[in-house]
């Protein structure tokens, strides 16, 4: 199983939970298996083009997983930091 860590901002997309447990063979499997049981994180983590939001960095085992995030291989026991971004000036 991968372990998502889910940031403060979007927990009350996930009904709270800090961490999501999915299989996937891809960082993008991954992250699609938890939109699919949290729909309202959609639009949080995906542009409408369907890549990784820009206000969004997905780290994976502690390291940058860009650019290619959403191919880059996981495998049992991997961990996908979702972390959001600051703007503003």
């Amino acid at each position: 199983m991968i372990t998502i860590h889910i940031p403060l901002i979007l927990r009350h997309l996930s009904d709270d939970a800090e961490t999501f447990q999915v299989e996937g063979s891809t960082v993008g499997q991954c992250l699609e298996e938890l939109v699919k049981a949290f729909p309202g994180m959609q639009a949080s983590i995906f542009s409408k083009k369907g890549e990784i939001h820009h206000l969004i960095e997905i780290f994976l085992n502690s390291k940058t997983a860009h650019p290619d995030e959403l191919r880059r291989p996981t495998v049992d026991g991997d961990e996908i930091h979702v972390v959001t971004l600051l703007s503003g000036g």
